[in-house]
């Protein structure tokens, strides 16, 4: 179980609220442009909304892909402000920048967040906040995006394998579990993007 480093709950739930812009008619006119975007197979999108944008890293990345940790650390090293869609939906936001590490090491912050949407009302959704900083984000050579251990996208035969096909959300270095369920689910697809300011 994660130690109580920081609890950062009012500001990083507010950030959620931000970033995913909170009215749900405007996350449904995303999804909708994500969706007739990412047929189209076509580079970067910028979402615009009021003064914000993102991103797309990536329009899509699924097995169907052949989505590996190589990929993901070419497309998002360096890069900070990223927020993870995985379909479920679950995912997290990551404040600092991803790293290809060698050695395997942590990236400390006080601002990121985890969340699940239980059901299409975006009011239900879970929000859970880093509580051991020390932990917040983990970098590996062969492994994708880590949100403490709470979220980790596995490959279906070892650990770090070369493709994701399995996720698995568990409670220790944030706030609450996101999930009822430790077991491992399938992973479809996932959408990274970065959240800029205009």
């Amino acid at each position: 179980m994660a130690s109580n480093t920081n609890i950062n709950s009012d500001k990083s739930e507010a950030q959620l609220y931000e970033v995913l812009l909170y009215k749900k008619k405007d996350i449904i006119a995303i999804q909708k442009k994500l969706s007739i975007d990412s047929d189209r197979k076509k580079g970067p999108i910028e979402i615009r909304n009021q003064s914000k944008k993102g991103k797309i890293l990536k329009d899509s990345f699924g097995s169907q892909d052949g989505f590996t940790p190589k990929q993901f650390h070419e497309l998002c090293d360096d890069i900070c402000n990223t927020i993870i869609f995985i379909k479920v939906i679950v995912g997290g936001y990551n404040p600092i920048t991803w790293k290809s590490s060698r050695t395997s090491c942590w990236g400390k912050t006080n601002n990121s967040f985890i969340f699940s949407f239980t059901n299409k009302n975006f009011k239900d959704a879970i929000i859970s906040v880093v509580i051991n900083v020390n932990h917040a984000i983990y970098y590996g050579t062969n492994s994708g995006p880590y949100f403490g251990d709470d979220i980790v996208v596995y490959n279906s035969q070892d650990l770090f394998g070369t493709d994701y096909y399995r996720i698995r959300c568990r409670n220790n270095y944030y706030e609450k579990k996101i999930r009822d369920s430790d077991d491992y689910f399938s992973v479809e697809d996932y959408k990274v993007f970065q959240i800029v300011k205009s």
